[in-house]
């Protein structure tokens, strides 16, 4: 049987004053068994611009809940956790059009993103962790749309996009995102570290840096204590990396990227949890068009996300 405890996070206080000023935090990694629900709200927006032309602008909206159940495992143990989706909104927006689903709305599917996006209400998502925290395994989403895929082969491509935003990976993303930035030794107010930062832009999929976080201070938001982490990061690199755009291969040229952030986590009990990311990017390409020659090609890509995690109240109580 696998076993699972999560890496996500908690925050203890090591260390008081005499005044009962914390003098030293350990941010750990892992939420104790039970039940919890996690929120994500995520929007993305991106305008490609072609020989100075601007491209119609993209933009979508997703609003995850997941029930998530944290089985109980030891310190040096792989951790199971097993999510399901509650609800899932999503909308795609271009210049003249717009499509979207909503499971809160009831009735039947209205749209084809709804046919597409529905089935996962049903899916069941392992996850597998390892002691420090990180995905080692996890299934349940992408069968479901590969299946989708074989079905329809003519929806086949707009399904692997949507299975690169909403598939296993992105899932393993959410229940990752907030251990990634968090410290492997106890740390004091105004104390600041390197934290792991991994995100994928369209085109040159998966970046990996470290983001400079500071533990900023520690408030009293109603009768709880929080850890106020700040989290932002800058690079501008140089990069000769190539990828495909239909229907030619563009050589990425420099990839900008700005990455602003905050994460709260109470003190006194590992909940609630809550982080806000903005990033802003800006990738410059170039590559020749079989017909009409040379091109230079930018897009600007800009991501804003809120994720939370909470105990779950609707769930039942662990057995003892």
């Amino acid at each position: 049987m696998i076993r699972r405890g999560v890496a996500i996070v908690v925050l203890v206080v090591a260390c008081w004053g005499a005044a009962g000023v914390a003098q030293e935090l350990t941010l750990a990694r892992r939420l104790p068994a039970g039940r919890y629900v996690l929120t994500a709200d995520t929007a993305r927006y991106q305008v490609l611009t072609v020989n100075n032309v601007p491209k119609p602008p993209l933009g979508t909206k997703t609003k995850l809940t997941l029930a998530m159940h944290v089985h109980a495992a030891g310190p040096q143990d792989n951790a199971l956790l097993e999510l399901s989706f509650r609800t899932i909104a999503h909308s795609i927006r271009t210049r003249n059009k717009k499509v979207s689903y909503d499971s809160t709305a009831g009735g039947s599917p209205a749209s084809r993103l709804g046919e597409l996006l529905g089935p996962l209400l049903k899916a069941k998502v392992r996850l597998l962790l390892t002691p420090a925290g990180r995905v080692a395994a996890i299934k349940g989403l992408d069968a479901v749309w590969d299946a989708r895929a074989l079905k329809d082969p003519d929806l086949a491509k707009w399904v692997n996009q949507l299975k690169a935003e909403m598939g296993n990976e992105m899932v393993g993303d959410l229940v990752d995102q907030i251990g990634r930035v968090l410290p492997g030794r106890p740390v004091q107010v105004g104390g600041s570290w390197d934290g792991e930062l991994r995100f994928r832009l369209p085109y040159v999929g998966e970046r990996k840096q470290t983001q400079k976080v500071v533990l900023k201070t520690t408030a009293k938001q109603g009768q709880k204590l929080f850890a106020i982490l700040d989290l932002r990061q800058t690079s501008n690199e140089p990069t000769a990396s190539v990828v495909q755009v239909e229907p030619m291969p563009l050589t990425v040229r420099r990839v900008q990227m700005t990455q602003t952030g905050a994460l709260h986590a109470a003190l006194t009990t590992v909940w609630p949890v809550y982080l806000k990311l903005k990033r802003d990017s800006i990738l410059t390409m170039s590559g020749n068009h079989p017909t009409q020659g040379r091109v230079a090609v930018q897009l600007k890509h800009a991501l804003t996300m809120t994720l939370t995690i909470r105990p779950d109240t609707q769930a039942e109580p662990e057995a003892r």
